[in-house]
């Protein structure tokens, strides 16, 4: 996943790479339950894959600044947010993960 795009010398987002590869599994039918997803045996509910991105990636970032300036910024996508719904970006112009 590393060595997709302008990644493959950021050894910063090991982590991120581990845990949008644990996300993936989860959401992906295993043999050894009788090729049903984790993700839905473990809560009942059905997975939505439309959320799915493709790891390094080009993505938009929303910023909410004043009304005649650019509302969003290039970003790469990391993986999705464990706390939220949302998305991991890695923002290259200002180095922060947001």
């Amino acid at each position: 996943m590393l060595s997709s795009d302008c990644l493959w010398h950021q050894h910063d987002f090991l982590t991120n790479v581990i845990s949008t590869a644990c996300y993936l599994i989860n959401r992906s039918p295993h043999s050894s339950i009788n090729f049903k997803i984790p993700n839905k045996v473990w809560s009942g509910n059905p997975v939505n894959y439309c959320i799915l991105r493709i790891f390094g990636r080009l993505a938009y970032a929303h910023v909410n600044n004043r009304k005649l300036v650019n509302r969003a910024i290039k970003c790469v996508f990391l993986g999705h947010a464990s706390e939220s719904k949302g998305y991991r970006l890695w923002c290259p112009d200002f180095k922060k993960v947001s």
